[in-house]
């Protein structure tokens, strides 16, 4: 018997997925998080406890592992996404550049399983097997039939696979190898593809042959010897692909992506699927008529689907309804749902957030006319004062942003909105100030029209003052103090503190900082929950593991620097500087690389811990270092004699 991670009674099955196959819906006691638990007869032990050690981008991380009776209970990340045989039998045949992507990002997760020493082979890999997610690359499920290489070994013992896919050698023809898993990868693409699909493109159907050699020998000898063949054929076609930049500093998810591209580029699937509103079918995200209830999809429709906006608020609100549902899913708040809505492909530009300073006194004088309270079409309102200040609030997110300097000139006014990131401005024509038209060159604003309030709104000012969460106090600058059990965190005033379950809870606070384009993502992580090992910590081994165990719900290929013991705001507290790539547990900004703190505040009195993730994208522009590590060790007690010795 061997039980690595927290024990499995710390997740409580909420819904199953396949009881009969002993897959459920699980979530944790402590933090909420969703997982899948599967409680397998067939496995191979030492396959699991080597992926709980080293996890392998685009594979499920493991979280706990428990064997008894001949049977192994894994807990494991849910997935969120859609099955390739689903997506087959809902689009029909793929593109020859979508099954080459698929096997190129295939060939990407076998080349770090086949880099084990030995190699771990997959020996079921098949449509049901792969997910496709929201981003348009592949997840390999189930290891449950993996198994590590034995060269001394000249037949399998165990004849698993699935017809179809599996290769001669599963059959009683010799011993599963990484050609074995080369076989697979072949007839996935050729089961994607339409029958005509030699005669459309003959050097994938030449590639494919090759990987289903019935001779070992005969195939591709490793996953990247065939991922280079793919990708020079989908440089020839229209695929879809993402660029990254050039950085060796930091550990892509899939260290050979790259390499195996022959560059920066990472190719991806272009299908996408969308829910109907009505039904809640599956279907191509460019479908117009839904085949279930005859739904008719309209521009407005579309927008509300693909953004999850409700009507009638204006596109600069999606970065918060986005920012806010990441923030939700880092701990385990989701929906159990196999469809989620597509999202809109992130721009590749970098948006800047460096602004001038502005002075007090404007350089020119506005007319005094100006000055004074407006009301928004969406439910928003903005106050002007004389001072070189502006707020806007809007009633609806219970969002502000006090204290936004302003300029004017040439007979426009415009304002610098700090947690939106972008500048608004709007020009002064004639005399009539009734009627203003505020404009931004931003993803993240659509133009609105301001109409003049007869008197000046003081309730912009004190609702800004306002917060969904009880933690959080609003400063009049615009900055924020998160204060609970007894610890108080001043936060810069760009972060939000959206509306979320935990509003209530005074143990866990949420606040997030997003750039339009989703490009540059910060998020502040708080936590109060017992833990029975505070003790025990040190930063020897035990702190450096639940660390990286409590990161690695969040970020692939987690790496922790400068761990140290020291001493903040009295209290007794482990650190380390981490950094990291984010997970599933981001929804729709999978794949960034990250950086930032994180820390443990000991208490020993109450064997409890307040868990503190401070992370931001390594490449951001709204966000530093810095400024992470001053909320961090800015932290003061509140009150002493409640929670902290």
């Amino acid at each position: 018997m061997f039980e690595q991670g927290l024990p499995v009674s710390y997740y409580e099955e909420i819904s199953e997925l396949n009881k009969e196959h002993g897959v459920f819906i699980v979530r944790h006691r402590e933090t909420g998080k969703i997982c899948v638990k599967k409680i397998l007869s067939i496995y191979n032990p030492a396959v699991y406890a080597a992926l709980f050690e080293h996890p392998v981008s685009r594979t499920p991380r493991i979280y706990a592992l428990h064997e008894e009776n001949g049977r192994l209970t894994v807990i494991e990340e849910y997935i969120s996404g859609d099955p390739l045989s689903s997506v087959l039998e809902i689009c029909g045949p793929f593109s020859a550049a979508d099954a080459a992507a698929c096997g190129w990002m295939l060939c990407c997760i076998l080349s770090d399983l086949h880099a084990f020493k030995p190699p771990i082979i997959h020996r079921d890999i098949k449509p049901s097997n792969v997910i496709l997610t929201e981003d348009g690359s592949v997840v390999l499920l189930d290891m449950n039939a993996a198994r590590l290489q034995d060269p001394a070994k000249t037949v399998d013992t165990k004849l698993l696979g699935t017809p179809g896919f599996a290769a001669p050698e599963q059959y009683g023809f010799g011993s599963s190898s990484v050609e074995t898993d080369i076989y697979a990868v072949g007839a996935l693409m050729d089961a994607l593809l339409p029958e005509t699909a030699s005669s459309l493109s003959p050097r994938l159907a030449e590639i494919i042959n090759k990987c289903r050699e019935l001779n070992p020998t005969q195939r591709y000898s490793s996953a990247a010897e065939l991922a280079r063949d793919l990708s020079g054929f989908l440089k020839g076609t229209n695929a879809a692909r993402v660029h990254r930049p050039s950085d060796n500093s930091v550990t892509h998810p899939g260290k050979f992506f790259s390499h195996l591209s022959g560059g920066n580029t990472e190719y991806r699937i272009g299908i996408r699927l969308k829910n109907c509103p009505v039904c809640g079918r599956r279907q191509p995200v460019q479908s117009k008529i839904c085949p279930e209830c005859g739904q008719r999809f309209g521009a407005a429709e579309e927008d509300l689907k693909v953004t999850g906006a409700s009507p009638g608020r204006s596109g600069k609100h999606r970065t918060l309804a986005i920012a806010a549902g990441s923030a939700l899913i880092l701990l385990g708040i989701i929906f159990i749902t196999q469809g989620a809505a597509t999202q809109e492909t992130a721009s590749s530009e970098i948006i800047s957030t460096e602004t001038t300073p502005v002075d007090t006194a404007p350089a020119e004088i506005p007319p005094e006319e100006l000055f004074g309270s407006y009301k928004g079409e969406t439910g928003s309102g903005l106050t002007i004062y004389p001072d070189g200040t502006a707020v806007y609030y809007h009633e609806i997110e219970s969002y502000s942003e006090p204290d936004d300097p302003w300029t004017y000139s040439d007979r426009k006014i415009s304002i610098v909105l700090s947690k939106l990131h972008c500048t608004i401005t709007a020009e002064l024509s004639g005399g009539d100030f009734s009627e203003l038209v505020f404009a931004s060159e931003s993803e993240n604003w659509d133009d609105e029209r301001f109409r003049k309030l007869p008197s000046e709104n003081e309730e912009y000012r004190d609702s800004a003052l306002r917060s969904h969460d009880k933690a959080v106090t609003v400063l009049p600058d615009g900055r924020m103090e998160a204060s609970f059990n007894g610890l108080t965190f001043t936060v810069p005033k760009q972060f939000l503190a959206f509306e979320n379950g935990y509003n209530d809870d005074p143990n866990t606070l949420l606040l997030v900082d997003v750039d339009p384009e989703k490009i540059h993502l910060s998020n502040l992580c708080f936590q109060y929950a017992g833990f029975e090992e505070v003790e025990r910590l040190s930063t020897g081994i035990t702190f450096p593991g639940f660390a990286k165990n409590f990161l690695y719900n969040f970020y692939y290929n987690v790496g922790l620097t400068d761990i140290k013991e020291e001493t903040i705001a009295g209290i007794r507290t482990f650190t380390a500087r981490f950094t990291g790539e984010t997970n599933q547990g981001f929804q729709g900004v999978t794949g960034v690389e990250s950086e930032g703190f994180i820390a443990f505040f000991c208490n020993d009195k109450e064997k409890k811990v307040l868990r503190v993730i401070l992370s931001k994208s390594t490449d951001s522009q709204i966000d530093s270092m810095p400024e992470l590590e001053q909320i961090l060790y800015g932290a003061r007690k509140t009150d002493s004699s409640a929670y902290w010795q």
